[in-house]
């Protein structure tokens, strides 16, 4: 749900923008009564971006935060409109057609935001909801900033696995050349067998398999305790 809603924000950013240039277009009114209409552009397309599936760092917030300021806007836009029915307008749309199209797009926004919330909600129910994947990286000596751009590629590629929720890779204080590699997935099948038997992890060994002085064992763990399922 949370990845439909983040869609729709993009497509509905991109359009609004659009569309409030021909619907003032010849007769701006005072800035600061469209200037909002482009601060929910950015956070629509800022929101949906950051909450594709395909982001190395997922976050839903940004999502949630743009449907709500976006559906309180049309929503005084909207009612507005309607109590303004029957004056006549001076844009190239007239009051009936501008107030029907205002509410469809009332409506798009809260189904945008029910999206998102109902979304964030089942990825936070669920005991335990994720499996994480750790693995301790010891690259070979010298290499370490060749590794760590393989690493930015080859990030892309799990990203877009399949199961994946999140992943961080840390660099080790005391020895600059061992990192580690944490990984979110949503079942141990879905890195075990959906990203290893995938043709995307014959990529990921490519990029990154020939660093590693020794191999590294690979561990998934479940939550017990802590503040975070």
């Amino acid at each position: 749900m949370i990845t439909l809603s983040a869609r729709i924000a993009i497509a509905f950013g991109a359009f609004l923008a659009v569309a409030e240039v021909v619907r003032n277009w010849g007769d701006w009114e005072p800035w600061p009564w469209w200037v909002v209409d482009y601060i929910a552009v950015a956070l629509l397309l800022y929101g949906g971006r950051a909450a594709l599936p395909s982001r190395p760092q997922r976050n839903a917030t940004p999502l949630g935060g743009a449907w709500g300021f976006a559906c309180a806007m049309f929503y005084g836009s909207f009612f507005s409109h309607l109590e303004s029915l029957h004056e006549k307008g001076t844009g190239p749309i007239d009051s009936v057609s501008l107030t029907m199209t205002i509410g469809v797009l009332f409506a798009v926004t809260i189904l945008g935001l029910a999206l998102a919330i109902v979304g964030s909600r089942r990825e936070l129910s669920g005991a335990p909801r994720m499996i994480l994947e750790v693995a301790v990286l010891d690259v070979r000596a010298g290499e370490s900033a060749h590794f760590e751009l393989a690493f930015e590629e080859a990030q892309r590629i799990i990203a877009s696995m399949p199961g994946y929720q999140r992943h961080e890779l840390r660099r080790c204080v005391e020895a600059t050349s061992r990192y580690l590699l944490l990984v979110w997935w949503n079942t141990l099948e879905d890195h075990t067998v959906g990203f290893r038997g995938s043709p995307e992890y014959q990529r990921w060994k490519a990029l990154l398999h020939r660093f590693y002085e020794p191999f590294p064992t690979v561990e998934h763990y479940t939550p017990l305790f802590g503040s975070e399922r």
